[in-house]
């Protein structure tokens, strides 16, 4: 259908885990989101299968804000009591999500 060549910054999500909003305009008629797309408590992959991806800011290979719940560090406990572990900690996330 014509409506899916246009989505407006599309939002992915499985409730309770995580929710992922691709932001600007995204090309849906092609993509199969059960194999582009994985959400698990903890982890999210696109285009997992490690086969071809689409280029840059085509399909789901583009900017996007996840929001991940049940995401906890190895030890929370230690971040609420240490500010230097919990910026290291938010660092290494950064780091992660670029």
């Amino acid at each position: 259908p014509e409506e899916l060549t246009c989505v407006r910054d599309l939002v992915v999500w499985r409730p309770g885990v995580a929710r992922i909003t691709f932001h600007g305009e995204t090309d849906c008629s092609n993509i199969d989101f059960d194999r582009a797309l994985r959400i698990e408590v903890g982890e999210i992959l696109i285009y997992p299968s490690g086969g071809k991806k689409p280029p840059v800011r085509q399909g789901l290979n583009k900017r996007a804000t996840v929001t991940m719940y049940q995401c906890w560090p190895p030890d929370v406990g230690q971040l609420l009591r240490d500010p230097e572990a919990a910026a290291r900690y938010r660092e290494k996330i950064r780091r992660m999500t670029v």
